[in-house]
């Protein structure tokens, strides 16, 4: 939802968390050893990514506003849990 000022804080932010809740469901998967790397990337790319990505590509946003919440909380899955996240 875009808000009156025409940010998207709340949409993005509400998109990191689902995003971090599916990484959750799938961190088991995403740590085991006898899993190849592959594997785990398709997952990752699969379930986290779309949660995260799911109906972005119709947000009309300012530039500055959604760059600002993006660094504030999109850095943190570069790495989740040790396993980095492949993009």
């Amino acid at each position: 939802m875009v808000t009156s000022d025409g940010t998207l804080s709340r949409e993005v932010l509400a998109r990191v968390n689902s995003a971090w809740m599916k990484w959750r469901l799938v961190s088991d998967v995403l740590r085991d050893k006898n899993i190849p790397e592959l594997f785990k990337s398709k997952v990752c790319r699969t379930v986290v990514r779309a949660v995260a990505l799911h109906g972005a590509e119709c947000w009309a946003a300012r530039h500055h506003g959604t760059r600002t919440t993006l660094q504030r909380y999109g850095n943190e899955d570069a790495t989740l849990d040790g396993w980095h996240y492949a993009t």
